[in-house]
């Protein structure tokens, strides 16, 4: 006789696959977000506070994604552009390790807390602090005309709205298992303390699918994996020709732009995930000034960095080699 199950065996079953499935994917993705996210912070001497701890008035206090990162600040984009434009306008601001999406304006992070004021959304958080405090050095209207700071504003959106889109399409989309792999350092995702046919069915391929969606609505799923890669060859091809040889991308002195590109340059070029697009930064005559680009910004406001940065790994050591001229990394003189 055919093996019968108890109705009973049945209802869990559907439960599981069904309804129940969401709840055991969300318990045992906080699990492995609870594992994998905890960084051997601080990064920096910046001072952290406590996520529900005191708040003093005039400070700024940053949420900022508790990532692990891969030598570079923070593994969150957007958080990296948010803290370096707090570092290059020397707004007084303490870290807040954060990662509750439930609790952050907008359901996203970076947000901030400043004088009992809630706000997300790392631009609109730049902004508020500019009008905040007039005197920040990153006052673009005092030292830039209107015409360069609407070039300004043109690179800022597509750094942070257009070209940020490649990280999560190289990162997350189809990638995930190979990135959640760099961001251990594991070779195996059995080493998270799960099994890896686990690991993929709750929380890679749900993530996967997740962010396929969502960059379809946004418009650039919708194309070839080798469109979206053309576009982001693009974007860092336009980058890297207006920085031309100048310091910062407008010129001598950085400005409000440079943080957002910096911060999105780094989430590409300086992590250990290959894609086509850092693999055409790095293999590309003429691209070598964004690496350069990198290690200035880098010089000029994170130079208190406790660990080392990843800075390119191989891939860059092979473009310095090529060209004859010795890494920036190592150079005192940027």
């Amino acid at each position: 006789m055919p093996k019968t199950f108890s109705p009973g065996l049945v209802a869990l079953a559907v439960l599981l696959v069904g309804g129940g499935a969401t709840l055991a994917t969300r318990l045992v993705f906080r699990r492995i977000i609870k594992k994998i996210g905890a960084p051997l912070f601080p990064k920096t001497a910046r001072p952290t506070a406590a996520i529900d701890g005191l708040r003093e008035q005039g400070i700024v206090y940053a949420h900022l994604a508790n990532l692990q990162s891969w030598g570079n600040p923070n593994a969150s984009p957007y958080s990296l552009k948010l803290e370096t434009w707090l570092r290059m306008s020397k707004v007084p601001y303490v870290i807040v390790r954060d990662f509750r999406l439930a609790k952050a304006p907008k359901g996203k992070i970076p947000w901030i807390e400043y004088n009992g004021l809630v706000m997300g959304d790392s631009e609109l958080i730049i902004q508020f602090l500019q009008k905040e405090f007039p005197d920040c050095e990153m006052q673009d209207s005092k030292f830039l005309s209107a015409a360069d700071i609407a070039v300004g504003h043109t690179f800022n959106t597509l750094a942070s709205d257009h070209l940020a889109l490649m990280i999560g399409w190289n990162r997350n989309a189809g990638n995930f298992e190979a990135t959640l792999k760099a961001y251990r350092g594991i070779e195996d995702l059995g080493e998270l303390g799960l099994p890896a046919w686990l690991v993929r069915l709750i929380m890679v391929q749900p993530l996967e699918r997740m962010t396929k969606k969502r960059l379809y609505t946004m418009g650039v799923g919708r194309h070839s994996p080798k469109e979206i890669d053309e576009i982001g060859c693009r974007d860092m091809k336009a980058i890297s020709d207006f920085l031309g040889c100048k310091p910062f991308l407008l010129g001598d002195r950085p400005s409000t732009a440079d943080a957002a590109v910096f911060a999105i340059l780094a989430s590409i070029m300086w992590v250990p995930i290959n894609s086509f697009v850092k693999t055409y930064a790095y293999t590309e005559p003429g691209l070598e000034n964004l690496d350069e680009y990198l290690h200035r910004m880098r010089a000029s406001f994170w130079d208190d960095t406790i660990e080392p940065w990843y800075c390119g790994g191989d891939q860059a050591e092979t473009m310095w080699n090529k060209l004859g001229k010795p890494n920036p990394k190592f150079s005192t003189r940027l």
